[in-house]
């Protein structure tokens, strides 16, 4: 009898001990994930999100790696996407792309067709003649 009381000391403890030790993983992961994103986006800048014909209408921000001459990564976005929405609703709105308190990658109306070709929207390659 009390071998079996013994047995089930030892085994709740071992359960209360992974128990532990699971919640400790995960907020170790937890906090990476976080810290991870928000290193990255400390050295972003704002990015080209919506273009029309006369040039860019919207900046977004684009933490570091997430934009590639002006390819956006849907891999990342989906990786850090509550992140990102958390950052860009909270603290890198796109009302900030026009002050100076932000890096931005302002693209001239010369060289919009840069951004066309990277979205997808033009076949050819833009000319460079003026």
């Amino acid at each position: 009898m009390q071998a079996t009381a013994r047995m089930a000391s030892v085994v709740r403890m071992t359960m209360r001990t992974r128990r532990t030790a699971c919640l400790g993983v995960s907020l170790l992961v937890v906090a990476a994930y976080i810290f991870s994103y928000v290193r990255i986006s400390s050295r972003g800048r704002f990015e080209p999100t919506v273009i029309g014909l006369n040039g860019v209408k919207i900046y977004g921000w684009a933490p570091e790696g997430f934009v590639s001459e002006f390819k956006w990564s849907r891999p990342k976005l989906l990786f850090y996407y509550p992140l990102h929405l958390i950052d860009t609703r909270f603290f890198h709105s796109s009302n900030d792309a026009s002050g100076e308190r932000f890096p931005i990658d302002e693209v001239s109306k010369e060289e919009i067709g840069k951004v066309y070709q990277a979205w997808g929207l033009m076949k050819t390659k833009p000319s460079n003649s003026q």
